[in-house]
């Protein structure tokens, strides 16, 4: 699967489906995902501008200014010849074309946003306004951060009655959860193996990793496995050269697909690094959490609301001393490791489907009974 919106979003329906909804997902193309398909039960409809080319280029379709035009017709298409009682929509951007959809079909409406769905009739002019500012905001400053779930819940509450707002995490995948890795490097003799594995663009802040590695005082002592593609894997390549680091951080030069093969680099690290500038809810997180394996992350919101305010491994971000003085904290103290991931256990009761998705299954039932009106769009 490709990325933590995409793999929530089917597990998501997976649950739904469980409960006895049916459930369609209309989501951007990835390589390879051209035309609808079913998974595990589950109509995948991926779209995306007929002339886009996908290549290397295929994770900033989202910023392609008919993405959310292709999308409604997608929704329009699925609501004309199969119905559709409840649309969710995911986040911001292809809501900018949905009114329309909405209003033909009198759809009832979720709004979804990092974690958080708003359940109502419609989106009232004010909330789509803010909302359209917010995403609009993010789509020009890609290295902002990303606040989560109860700062927006609380920011849209002018507009959105307490009693529609439902907070609704990711859950940790079942394979994730289910897992169990092999024993964490405990010995500090040996170098603490660490992996970075995300899009080597601008928002995962790769560079700060590498320049963070070079302050250690001795930095033979850790190895740094970085995985994936991006426009500032060059730079990376680079700056790694200059500082001297080529014995200590490897490139693969490619992302991993598919459960086993994330699951075998979990397996192989002591410590996963998450420099991220901008998050909405890390999936990585939750994979960690389910496979117990440490993770040193960035102090946004959304990753203390996963770990905890307790959680040891934060850091600031763009903080270069600080993680610098993080990672050296681990080298020295394998005994951090142990504690995080004994952390991360106690939180993963929080992110099981049941408890992620039940609230969303709730408010169905609200809706099929008749406890919160349904109307057509004011807005439209």
């Amino acid at each position: 699967m490709f990325g933590g919106v995409i793999s929530s979003c089917l597990t998501r329906a997976q649950f739904l489906m469980d409960h006895g909804h049916e459930v369609s997902l209309v989501c951007r193309g990835y390589p390879d995902w051209d035309q609808p398909f079913v998974h595990k039960g589950v109509s995948v409809y991926p779209t995306r501008p007929k002339d886009f080319k996908l290549g290397k280029l295929w994770e900033r379709q989202y910023l392609h200014p008919l993405l959310p035009h292709y999308m409604a017709k997608a929704v329009d298409r699925l609501a004309t010849e199969r119905g559709v009682d409840l649309l969710e929509i995911n986040d911001s951007f292809p809501a900018q074309k949905m009114d329309r959809v909405i209003a033909k079909h009198d759809l009832w409406v979720a709004h979804s946003i990092q974690g958080t769905a708003f359940l109502h009739p419609g989106l009232p002019p004010k909330v789509k306004k803010a909302s359209m500012q917010w995403e609009t905001k993010v789509a020009k400053m890609s290295d902002m951060s990303f606040p989560l779930s109860n700062y927006l819940a609380s920011a849209f509450r002018p507009y959105v009655d307490d009693s529609r707002v439902r907070v609704i995490y990711n859950p940790i995948p079942a394979a994730f959860r289910d897992y169990r890795r092999q024993p964490l490097q405990l010995d500090s003799s040996q170098p603490l193996k660490l992996l970075f594995m995300a899009r080597m663009d601008s928002g995962k802040r790769i560079l700060k990793l590498i320049e963070a590695i070079g302050r250690l005082p001795y930095p033979s002592r850790v190895r740094l496995k970085a995985v994936g593609q991006g426009d500032e894997l060059a730079a990376a390549r680079r700056l790694v050269g200059e500082l001297g680091l080529r014995s200590v951080i490897e490139f693969t030069g490619d992302y991993v697909y598919g459960t086993d093969a994330v699951l075998a680099e979990y397996d192989q690290a002591d410590l996963v690094v998450n420099p991220t500038a901008m998050e909405g809810f890390s999936l990585a997180i939750l994979e960690c959490m389910g496979t117990r394996t440490p993770q040193l992350v960035t102090d946004l919101p959304p990753n203390v609301e996963a770990l905890g305010i307790e959680y040891p491994l934060y850091f600031g971000v763009d903080n270069v001393e600080q993680l610098a003085s993080q990672l050296w904290k681990v080298v020295e103290n394998r005994s951090l490791l142990s504690v995080s991931a004994d952390l991360m256990t106690r939180r993963a009761s929080l992110f099981t489907p049941e408890a992620c998705f039940s609230p969303m299954v709730d408010a169905l039932l609200e809706l099929e009974q008749g406890k919160i009106d349904r109307r057509l769009r004011v807005a439209a």
